[in-house]
């Protein structure tokens, strides 16, 4: 089986690879950093970084605010659609005193699971 061609990209497609990647996996969550700070850090032309963002909203993953403004993620896997269920696994016998249920900070409650549901 002949190897996958090689393909060179441009920077700015590069810099767009990255933030697609970063977004993915949650590095930025409901905003990229301004275009100054970007280039800073990937060590780029600021002009790169703008032509990257702007590959972004051209696919739908970033949504411009305006100039000088921050670009905001607007892929569907937002927090507000996300959950997270967690498990505690108790050794020991719970007091029959205390109170099995807890409030979160977001308002949800914890509280135990029959066993029959386990």
């Amino acid at each position: 089986m002949p190897p996958a061609p090689f393909v060179l990209q441009s920077a700015s497609l590069q810099v767009a690879s990255y933030l697609r990647d970063c977004v993915e996996r949650r590095v930025f969550v409901t905003e990229v950093p301004g275009i100054h700070p970007l280039a800073a850090q990937l060590n780029v032309n600021h002009k790169t970084v703008t032509k990257a963002l702007r590959l972004l909203e051209v696919e739908g993953v970033l949504a411009s605010q305006g100039p000088g403004r921050r670009r905001r993620i607007i892929n569907s896997k937002s927090t507000e659609d996300q959950s997270l269920r967690v498990g505690i696994l108790c050794l020991e016998a719970p007091d029959p005193g205390l109170d099995p249920l807890i409030d979160t900070a977001e308002g949800g409650t914890i509280g135990r699971v029959p066993k029959s549901s386990v």
